[in-house]
């Protein structure tokens, strides 16, 4: 059974340097075949992905734990108010 709680990344992802994450294909885990979830755990300073946008997909982010001071958002930068 899939959880969040104690996650099975699938994928472990080291360079480059900036964009260091683990992955855990949630959805794929569960059995779903036409769903993308994931669960991404980031150290401070890194990023998923480089910035980008989607012309035909939509995301949704939710914040689980946040140990950081700024978030961005698009092309803004946000001071997190999480505790």
């Amino acid at each position: 059974m899939t959880n969040i709680t104690t996650p099975t990344y699938d994928q472990d992802r080291n360079a480059p340097e900036g964009f260091r994450a683990l992955r855990a294909l949630l959805a794929r885990q569960a059995g779903a075949e036409h769903l993308g979830l994931s669960l991404w755990e980031l150290p401070a300073g890194e990023a998923a992905y480089p910035y980008h946008f989607h012309l035909a997909d939509e995301e949704l982010i939710v914040v689980l734990v946040v140990l950081c001071q700024v978030l961005r958002i698009g092309p803004k930068f946000h001071r997190t108010r999480f505790q």
